[in-house]
């Protein structure tokens, strides 16, 4: 009789661990859908990148960042890199495109119109393939989507523009989600130079976005809890920055400053300050490129401690 309790005590210990790896799993996600049905996504605030071949060798395919047109959404855009051959197929970018995932719980089932503020030079890079898939699995896919279409205003060349029609189907690009849970929304490359700043999947088929669209619709997790802002008492310039950047802050009386510098993962890339401060304005000069921890261009949240008040900014290191 003994066995058997301690069986059972071990039954309901297993089953709570697996309840809690279940919910784990599935607050796995770093973008919701809004009342308004849209799940909103600055392209740099990725949840993973897959790059595709060696840098160098001429066949490799990704994503890299790009700060033009100037007037983007968020602190850049993404840039598709692709020396070789464009996969025009989706079929083929599916296993050798570079890849942008943005993980996403979904709350309620049904097609998802996509919508993406893009930017072009020409004919040769105005496009990009898309899919959903729920881990490795692909449920659907969607064949370019490309500046044709009555919506795309004109000129649309050197400047973000909304876009939203699949060619190869003659109409609005979307997605199925088939049931209700966390998904990853795939951006492939398919043209070299394509320039990418903002993604809306919307459940509304006559939803057309306007000006730079609407919030980001991310999951508050992290450093993100803290406030990020970009015109807080902490202000970085410029930004997107290359090489140098300059901190500045302002404080009201003597204080312990703390200014650190996380990347996209939430690891501590550089301790910029840790020392007390005197009272009045403060500029801050630092370059990535000295601390060994950074990860290259991208997103970085630079964190700003003066006593008990705490803040965070999102800067964009690019080229």
């Amino acid at each position: 009789m003994k066995h058997f309790y301690n069986f059972q005590r071990l039954a309901l210990i297993f089953v709570a661990l697996f309840t809690n790896f279940l919910i784990s799993q599935a607050q796995d996600y770093d973008f919701v859908v809004n009342e308004l049905g849209l799940c909103v996504m600055e392209a740099e605030n990725y949840s993973e990148m897959v790059q595709i071949g060696e840098i160098g060798s001429g066949t490799e395919s990704l994503w890299d960042t790009a700060s033009s047109p100037v007037d983007f959404s968020g602190v850049g855009g993404m840039k598709a890199v692709n020396p070789g051959a464009a996969p025009g197929d989706i079929a083929v970018a599916l296993t050798s495109a570079g890849i942008l995932k943005y993980n996403i719980n979904f709350t309620e089932a049904g097609q998802y119109y996509i919508w993406a503020r893009a930017s072009r030079t020409g004919g040769s890079d105005d496009s990009f393939h898309a899919a959903i898939a729920q881990g490795e699995e692909i449920k659907n896919q969607v064949a370019y989507i490309n500046f044709e279409g009555e919506l795309v205003p004109t000129p649309s060349t050197n400047v973000w523009v909304w876009i939203y029609r699949s060619q190869p189907l003659e109409g609005a690009a979307s997605v199925m989600v088939p049931v209700a849970g966390v998904y990853n929304f795939r951006v492939y490359v398919r043209e070299r130079g394509f320039r990418l700043d903002k993604i809306i999947l919307s459940r509304n088929p006559g939803y057309v976005p306007d000006g730079v669209g609407p919030e980001e619709t991310a999951k508050v997790t992290g450093l993100a809890d803290q406030k990020v802002q970009n015109n807080a008492s902490l202000s970085i310039y410029p930004n997107p920055f290359a090489g140098n950047a300059a901190l500045s802050y302002k404080l009201e009386s003597a204080e312990l400053v703390s200014i650190k510098v996380y990347n996209a993962l939430g690891e501590e890339v550089a301790v910029l300050l840790n020392e007390v401060k005197q009272p009045g304005a403060h500029e801050l000069s630092f370059n990535l490129s000295d601390h060994s921890n950074s990860t290259g261009n991208g997103v970085y949240f630079i964190r700003f401690q003066s006593g008990s008040e705490i803040q965070t900014i999102k800067a964009f290191h690019t080229k």
